[in-house]
């Protein structure tokens, strides 16, 4: 640690000019995730405003329709929805579901997780969403489980009105390109 502040020092000096550089160093156990800097009264703070929350969501979901996978368990900061009953009746699947989403400017949830749970989507609200958020969320959701019903081609193709649409997954997955390529 000496040699790194020395090094740090001397470049700040002789690069920067700096005739007197203040070097100030802190130390966090990378370990210690949000608790690191959230401590114990915040985790515990920011822990029940996420179950709050998921519970929230969790109930309004299932007054609005939504299969909840594990209905008599209480949330804890994440949820599960099941549209396999949409999936039977109108061919409407969890991913068109997701893309629906986009399309609201709503980041979509885990699709598909975890394995055991047909057509599924893991919900998991932040803590620092706002009932009316939340709320908004749901009437979103709700929007979409009537075009499920009433119009599924419609959500089978969204998004509509994101830059790209839908990717091909499996020339995606046979034709793979890790490369990275800047744009001219």
């Amino acid at each position: 640690l000496e040699t790194v502040l020395r090094t740090v020092d001397a470049s700040l000096r002789s690069r920067f000019g700096i005739v007197r550089p203040r070097i100030a160093v802190l130390g966090l156990n990378p370990h210690a995730g949000e608790d690191g800097h959230l401590g114990r009264e915040g985790m515990r703070r920011v822990s029940e405003f996420a179950t709050l929350n998921a519970n929230y969501l969790a109930r309004r979901m299932a007054e609005k329709g939504f299969d909840l996978a594990y209905p008599q368990r209480r949330a804890s900061h994440e949820f599960i929805v099941s549209v396999q009953k949409q999936k039977k009746a109108h061919g409407v699947t969890a991913l068109d579901f997701s893309k629906g989403l986009l399309d609201y400017g709503i980041h979509a949830p885990t699709n598909y997780f975890p394995l055991l749970v047909p057509e599924c989507l893991l919900i998991e609200p932040t803590e620092t969403e706002s009932k009316e958020v939340l709320d908004g969320f749901v009437e979103v959701m709700a929007e979409l489980l009537e075009k499920a019903k009433t119009d599924p081609e419609w959500l089978k193709a969204a998004p509509y009105t994101t830059p790209v649409r839908r990717l091909d997954d499996v020339k995606a997955a046979k034709d793979l390109d890790l490369a990275y390529r800047a744009r001219a």
